[in-house]
């Protein structure tokens, strides 16, 4: 599906034409072409309208691309990935082609940043009017912004699974698979939103340093603002790391603390029945001659023996909090 839409220095906006016209609009006009999961065919037609290098079309067909910045003689290629949060963190693959009139993007699956863009133009005409790099920039500072809920939402996730560990009582063995799991998905979500960050703030400050020709010195400020937030997404996202980190350690010294309790408990319990087992091992060796063996009360009081060691034995331990 292509979506076009044009915007002059006086602020009329034109939308829904054809690639015949955008060519000739791309002269005296700003143009955005946003295409959906396009076919062969239609990035071919673009790619005449546009001008666009062959090498570029095959590139944006594919879904497999790394996050990069080309520049060829009539156009600059970004290549960078939205994120989108469902039921699960996802990444798609968003193409830009910014020529000194137009703007094209190029994606799989619908975005929440190009639909916001969208309408924004259609509100306020006058950003695309003012050049293509002031789309490209709404467009960039839209993808930028829609990663902070992304990062809200994994602190979040941090923050319950923190608590479950360090909550009084320490981790269950039912819980115990749960929250290892939790750990490790954590982690990896941080690492599937760095990969997709860093090279955004690469590209970022690559436009605003290298002075390409289609990105004017009165835009520079606006990806220079972009560039400052990424610069922060990247450090809560180290900070969310260490954060995971000191969970997972945590964790393990939560789990191994509950294992040296339990262990001396049962160590505890061990001790309390040795000497009652001790005793009774006594009067049950095959020995003729044992004292108290014939005694009439005598096993009233061993087993009163057994109970009084016992219980000091218990009270003992008690004591010294070992029980």
């Amino acid at each position: 599906m292509i979506r076009t839409l044009a915007c002059g220095k006086d602020g009329r906006l034109e939308q829904g034409f054809d690639l015949k016209r955008a060519k000739e609009l791309v002269k005296r006009k700003e143009v955005w072409v946003d295409c959906e999961n396009p076919s062969r065919k239609e990035m071919e037609e673009i790619g005449k309208a546009f001008r666009i290098h062959p090498l570029s079309i095959e590139d944006s067909l594919s879904e497999h691309q790394r996050a990069k910045l080309e520049e060829f003689p009539d156009y600059s290629y970004v290549v960078i990935h939205a994120l989108g949060l469902t039921e699960k963190l996802t990444a798609t693959q968003l193409n830009f082609f910014l020529g000194e009139n137009f703007v094209v993007t190029i994606h799989r699956q619908p975005l929440d940043a190009v639909t916001e863009t969208t309408a924004f133009v259609k509100s306020k005409p006058d950003v695309l009017g003012r050049g293509a790099d002031f789309l490209a920039h709404a467009l960039f500072d839209a993808l930028v912004d829609d990663i902070f809920p992304i990062l809200d939402h994994l602190e979040d996730r941090i923050t319950r699974v923190e608590d479950e560990i360090f909550k009084e009582g320490g981790v269950t063995v039912t819980q115990s698979k749960k929250v290892l799991s939790d750990l490790f998905r954590l982690k990896k979500d941080l690492l599937q939103v760095r990969k997709a960050v860093w090279p955004q703030r690469e590209t970022m400050h690559a436009l605003i340093t290298r002075r390409f020709p289609y990105i004017h010195d009165e835009a520079i400020p606006y990806y220079r603002d972009v560039y400052d937030h990424l610069i922060r997404i990247t450090d809560l996202l180290e900070t969310y790391r260490e954060l995971v980190t000191s969970a997972m350690e945590g964790y393990l010294s939560v789990v191994s603390n509950n294992l040296n309790v339990i262990m001396k408990r049962l160590t505890a319990i061990t001790v309390i029945i040795m000497v009652p087992t001790l005793i009774a091992g006594i009067y049950g060796m095959n020995f003729e001659h044992v004292p108290e063996l014939r005694a009439t009360y005598g096993f009233y009081e061993a087993l009163g023996i057994m109970l009084a060691a016992a219980a000091g034995l218990f009270a003992y331990l008690h004591w010294k909090k070992w029980i």
